[in-house]
């Protein structure tokens, strides 16, 4: 008899696209794979209440939730939510005893806030200005895996993680 396929949903990082998963590779008899993709957050709206909005897209019960750096925030806080079979976390913290000393800096003295996220949205203007080789293919990378260019969001996101517990 043959075993239903596990569902496995897959988060990628801040304002990443979910084409940053596109080579790899489950086995189709076994597992049902499905990419999510950030959405804008509505004005104040909590990490919570994000991911109880993300959970609109997950449509198997018991999956399997992996997320990549926020993307693995944000899915273990939609399994607060939901039963699931299993969360895996990609470079990412478990709690919050183990964020960076860079992100508990953030949070007191709100540096966060001064990081200019609008820059995002001109990436023509960055690749104008970037020298060598190096910065060329990573602004190419970004100009190909990135898919929220949207200053509201950053900033949202940013200060999400920086005050997630």
């Amino acid at each position: 008899m043959d075993q239903p396929r596990i569902p496995v949903y897959f988060m990628p990082g801040m304002a990443a696209s979910s084409t940053i998963f596109e080579h790899i590779q489950l086995p189709e008899a076994n597992f049902e794979m499905v990419h999510l993709d950030w959405f804008n957050p509505q004005k104040g709206m909590s990490l919570t209440d994000y991911a109880k909005g993300m959970l609109e897209n997950v449509q198997h019960p018991d999956p399997v939730l992996i997320g990549v750096s926020f993307g693995g925030v944000l899915v273990q806080e939609m399994a607060r939510h939901i039963p699931t079979r299993k969360v895996i976390i990609i470079s990412s913290v478990k709690q919050k005893k183990e964020m960076p000393r860079r992100l508990i800096f953030a949070k007191y003295t709100k540096a966060h806030k001064l990081l200019p996220t609008g820059i995002v949205n001109n990436m023509e203007l960055l690749a104008k200005y970037a020298f060598g080789e190096t910065v060329t293919k990573r602004l190419d990378l970004y100009e190909r895996y990135i898919s929220i260019r949207n200053k509201a969001y950053l900033d949202w996101a940013i200060d999400q993680m920086v005050h997630w517990d």
